[in-house]
C-alpha cells in the first residue's frame, strides 16, 4: 500500500505476492473481484496486510504467494456465497446482490450491530477474515509453496463446517477460526 504503481511488468509485483513479474497471469481465477478484494484488504486492513507480507518465512520454498492466495481466496469465497458474474460489454463483473441472504452475512452484520451490511462490505470483510486465517494455518502447518493447495482445502473445510451449526455472531466464526484478533 505504501508504493507507487511500479508498471505492469515489474520484479516488484513478486515481492508483493504475485508468483511472477506480470500480475495479470495470476488473475485468471479470481478477475476483477479478486483485485478488488486485495485493493480492500491493502487499503482499509493495510497493517495485517504489511505484516502478512513482511513475514513470510525466511526459506523462499515455505513462503506463498500472499496475493495470489488473496486472488483464489476471493475466487472460493464468491462460490461458498453464491456471487455470480454477469456480463456487460464483454467484460465480466461480479454481482454480489445475494450475498446478504447467507447464514454467515448475517452473523457478520450482527456482529457489526447493524441489521445489514451491504453486500461488498459484507464479501470484503470475510475475505480479510480469511486472508489472517490462512495466513496463519500456513505458518503453523509449515508447509511449502507445493502444498499450497492443500492448506487452502482445510481452511474451506473448516469454514464450511463451522457454518453449518449457522453461528448468530461473526465472533464465534472468528473464534471457531482461532484466530487472535
Amino acid at each position: 500500500p505504501d508504493i507507487g504503481f511500479p508498471g505492469r511488468k515489474h520484479p516488484h509485483w513478486k515481492s508483493l505476492g504475485f508468483q511472477g513479474e506480470d500480475p495479470q497471469t495470476d488473475f485468471r481465477g479470481g478477475g476483477v473481484l479478486g483485485l478488488r478484494a486485495l485493493l480492500y484488504w491493502a487499503e482499509n486492513h493495510s497493517e495485517m496486510a504489511r505484516q502478512i507480507i513482511n513475514t513470510q518465512p525466511k526459506k523462499v520454498e515455505q513462503q506463498y504467494p500472499v496475493s495470489t492466495a488473496g486472488i483464489t481466496i476471493s475466487a472460493h469465497l464468491a462460490t461458498f456465497l453464491g456471487v455470480k458474474l454477469i456480463t456487460l460489454n464483454n467484460k465480466s463483473k461480479p454481482e454480489l446482490k445475494g450475498i446478504s441472504e447467507s447464514p454467515l452475512a448475517r452473523a457478520l452484520s450482527r456482529s457489526f450491530g447493524r441489521d445489514e451490511l451491504d453486500a461488498e462490505g459484507l464479501f470484503f470483510e470475510l475475505f480479510s477474515v480469511l486472508m489472517k486465517a490462512l495466513d496463519a494455518r500456513w505458518k503453523k502447518s509449515g508447509a511449502t509453496y507445493f502444498e499450497f493447495n492443500t492448506v487452502l482445502k482445510g481452511l474451506s473445510e473448516e469454514l464450511t463446517e463451522i457454518l453449518e451449526q449457522e453461528p448468530y455472531y461473526f465472533g464465534v466464526v472468528i473464534k471457531q477460526l482461532q484466530i487472535k484478533t
